[in-house]
């Protein structure tokens, strides 16, 4: 299972950090992970800098990603010029079509909408987005205090610390409660499968 985390200018460190250790170190019963291909994409330079400053290095540009089974969009204040960046939004749509989930974070939502991937699906995102999406992107239903919201092949979180609630969610989807349960004792992280979602 490839898994692809975009990166880019003013991403929120626990946004991409938090599932990236959810997902990446999710090991099976022999130690062997459960998401074998777990990587970084950026565009352009694939050198960026989170929003505490922190610098970050991308494996790979996006533009030779060509396909993905799960792409992972984190949030930040750095999304707002991702959603006027036309090449990134046709790059994720052409990843969705070729069949990729998508997984957004805090108001990684924002781009998702943008790229015309939430129409007709309910989303949700960082409580202090909610009005803005809502009135930007009235063909999506957005949903307020839930932590994530499944909806086809898209997966949205709240903000921040939400998206490592869906990413625990994700594991139990696709390799049962128990694989869940593992990890977060691993991590010593308090999940439960009755985690608020839609």
């Amino acid at each position: 299972m490839n898994t692809v985390f975009l990166l880019f200018d003013q991403v929120e460190v626990l946004d991409f950090a938090g599932p990236l250790e959810v997902l990446g170190e999710c090991l099976d019963d022999q130690g062997r992970p459960r998401f074998p291909r777990v990587f970084a994409a950026a565009q352009k330079s694939l050198e960026v800098e989170a929003r505490t400053g922190l610098g970050l290095r991308a494996e790979t540009p996006l533009e030779s990603v060509v396909s993905a089974d799960l792409v992972v969009i984190p949030g930040g204040r750095g999304t707002l010029r991702v959603v006027s960046n036309e090449s990134v939004l046709a790059h994720l749509r052409r990843l969705a079509e070729g069949g990729a989930m998508l997984f957004s974070i805090c108001t990684g939502a924002h781009v998702l909408a943008q790229a015309g991937l939430l129409s007709g699906l309910r989303a949700t995102s960082h409580y202090a987005a909610i009005d803005r999406l809502e009135q930007a992107y009235p063909e999506t239903t957005w949903l307020r205090d839930v932590r994530f919201v499944r909806d086809g092949q898209v997966l949205t979180s709240a903000g921040v610390s939400a998206g490592i609630d869906a990413a625990f969610a994700l594991i139990a989807e696709l390799h049962g409660v128990g694989a869940a349960r593992q990890q977060a004792e691993v991590m010593e992280y308090r999940w439960s499968p009755e985690t608020s979602s839609e």
